[in-house]
């Protein structure tokens, strides 16, 4: 059977509701005639009910009262008046407007909501729904006609006033007028949380802050027994107090932390309230103090429901972590990992509070595993793949990417990304494959990513696989695009062309512009001594290479005391070129040049005759 309509449903509950208060049957009776009658969906005939079997019992004899009771007058509530029947035919439009906005008709809903409010103004929800309707369609002073109309029908109602408030303060941005509506809401039902709420909320936006002053308090000597309530005032005040001053001084902070306490003497027991309760002391730095509610929260939550809740860990984490306790945030977190292995959030702030630490091996090992529990997030693949290419693990990162990919092939940021890592992992061809599609797609959707540093990486690519047109054609555009912050584009084409002594005055001019526009950056530096190299200027090459080296670190200078060793070498300097070519081995024992010229120079050296006296 198919399942009706919600609207059909609260239509036919409420009909009977209102048939039970009133006693009506608004269900007409089926009269089921010994004549056939028609179907209107089917047009067959429908044949009459058989007649009913007759008994073969004798009939029993029934005798006439011979002293009847007289009838008894019916039940009053029973009885249908004026009154009764304008509420039914008001609940009729209204399940009708219910029905025609379950099915998209919102004018005729709208119509029809308005005939029933118009017969029974004092429905204050009714009221309240038609004037958001209207606000939201612009007609704001319709919305503020039905709820005056509300008003007057049910003066001690404060509903229509909070609503009439919230118009005027968030709509029409007039807070005098607002203010007047608040205030005759909070007069008449100073210990009801709505109208306390917007009466502080349009108070603090008027900036009236001695209002606000007398609501805490009044609120403060409330007699009120629900602990959400003060948990809720709690809220209210600390917001209205860091609006108008947002460094929130103690006086007024102890007021309010008062407020909290409330809260947990009337609930001590209930890991929702301390958890509520520690988050406010989070959100104003009170830090033991929040770390200690949430330690309860944490255990009473445990005790009613056998395991603990992420929730609570994560923000007993964070506070943690924001007292400086990051150890004992990541233990708490991997305890909660070990009783529960597959909550992904908790797996995720355990990673970031790794990469806090310095720690990407761990950290990598938790992004991991919540990637394997949830691959379905694209973010997660990002940050395992930019956490493997910090960690110079570029074939795990392409074998990631491309896993990826496999899931979100229309992504260009993870083309790119595996773009890259196939370039560190020395797979040229594929990089150069892959950024060629990264460009289609970013074309296709994100034209603005392909800004100059997409084609600096691209071009380094290309360099890398040897397709040294398309790497300077790639390089240059990158320039163009923005040749401001072009000084590593210039530096990598112009070394480019110099390491394979081509283009050798063009190269000379991009070096120096980069220069210019960076001085004494080390590699660029590098560069340009290279080039003195080139050109045969070996004592310039030398100053310049130097001069790199004084603004290198040490770790970073393979390459260059590698430069210095062969333009000493041009010198006739051989124990200096020595000396520099043992340096860069102690840099990068990855080097093969400097190992080969050590060989070659010693061998030559233990070749000449030696030199007698005169």
């Amino acid at each position: 059977m198919d399942r009706l309509p919600m609207a059909t449903v609260r239509f036919a509950s409420q009909l009977a509701m209102s048939a039970a208060i009133t006693g009506l049957c608004l269900w007409p009776t089926l009269s089921l005639a010994a004549k056939p009658t028609k179907s209107a969906q089917s047009q067959e005939t429908i044949p009459a009910l058989p007649a009913a079997p007759v008994s073969k019992t004798p009939a029993r004899l029934v005798f006439a009262d011979p002293y009847p009771s007289p009838p008894e007058a019916p039940a009053q509530d029973l009885l249908l008046n004026a009154a009764s029947d304008i509420e039914n035919q008001a609940f009729v439009l209204f399940a009708l407007g219910s029905l025609a906005e379950e099915q998209g008709e919102n004018d005729q809903a709208l119509k029809l909501f308005q005939q029933s409010l118009n017969l029974a103004p004092w429905n204050i929800p009714l009221a309240i729904q038609l004037a958001t309707f209207y606000v939201q369609r612009q007609e704001t002073p319709e919305a503020l006609r039905i709820l005056k109309d509300a008003q007057q029908a049910r003066p001690t109602q404060p509903a229509p006033l909070i609503e009439l408030a919230r118009i005027y303060l968030t709509a029409l941005h007039q807070p005098d007028n607002a203010l007047a509506y608040a205030e005759k809401a909070y007069k008449l039902v100073p210990n009801q949380f709505a109208a306390l709420s917007i009466f502080v909320e349009v108070c603090s936006t008027a900036k009236l802050s001695q209002k606000v002053d007398d609501a805490l308090k009044r609120t403060e000597s409330s007699a009120n027994a629900d602990p959400n309530y003060w948990l809720q005032a709690g809220d209210l005040f600390r917001n209205a107090y860091a609006l108008s001053s947002p460094a929130l001084g103690r006086p007024a902070l102890e007021r309010i932390n008062a407020l909290f306490r409330k809260a947990l003497d009337l609930a001590p027991q209930d890991p929702r309230c301390l958890e509520r309760a520690a988050d406010h002391y989070a959100l104003t730095r009170q830090l033991l103090e929040a770390s200690g509610l949430y330690e309860r929260a944490q255990t009473l939550f445990r005790i009613e429901n056998k395991a603990s809740s992420p929730g609570i860990c994560q923000k007993w984490a964070r506070t943690l972590a924001s007292n400086d306790q990051l150890n004992l945030a990541i233990e708490l977190l991997e305890e909660f990992l070990r009783e529960q292995p597959l909550v992904t959030a908790v797996r995720e702030m355990a990673g970031e509070f790794y990469l806090q630490q310095g720690q990407l091996i761990a950290a990598l090992g938790h992004f991991k595993v919540a990637l394997e529990t949830d691959p379905s997030s694209l973010q997660e693949h990002f940050r395992v793949i930019q956490l493997q290419l910090r960690l110079r693990r570029s074939g795990d990162a392409a074998q990631t990417a491309q896993s990826a990919q496999k899931l979100f092939p229309d992504s260009p940021n993870l083309t790119m990304l595996l773009a890259v890592a196939l370039s560190e992992s020395k797979k040229p061809g594929e990089a150069v494959e892959a950024f060629a599609l990264a460009e289609r797609q970013y074309a296709a959707s994100q034209r603005e990513a392909l800004d100059a540093k997409f084609y600096l990486t691209y071009g380094a690519a290309a360099e890398r696989a040897g397709l040294l047109e398309k790497a300077a054609a790639l390089l240059q555009k990158s320039i163009t695009l923005d040749p401001d912050n072009a000084a590593e584009a210039l530096n990598y084409l112009g070394y480019m062309w110099i390491d394979r002594n081509v283009n050798l005055d063009q190269a000379g001019a991009f070096i120096r512009r980069a220069l210019t526009l960076r001085p004494n950056h080390p590699a660029y530096l590098d560069s340009l001594g290279w080039w003195y190299y080139r050109k045969g200027d070996f004592t310039a090459a030398v100053q310049e290479l130097r001069r790199a080296l004084e603004n290198m670190r040490r770790e970073d200078a393979g390459e260059v005391y590698d430069h210095l060793g062969d333009a000493l070498e041009k010198l006739s300097k051989p124990e200096d070129a020595l000396a520099a070519w043992e340096a860069a081995l102690e840099m990068d024992a990855t080097l093969a040049g400097p190992r080969e010229k050590i060989a070659r120079v010693r061998a030559e050296s233990a070749a000449q005759p030696a030199q007698g006296l005169p």
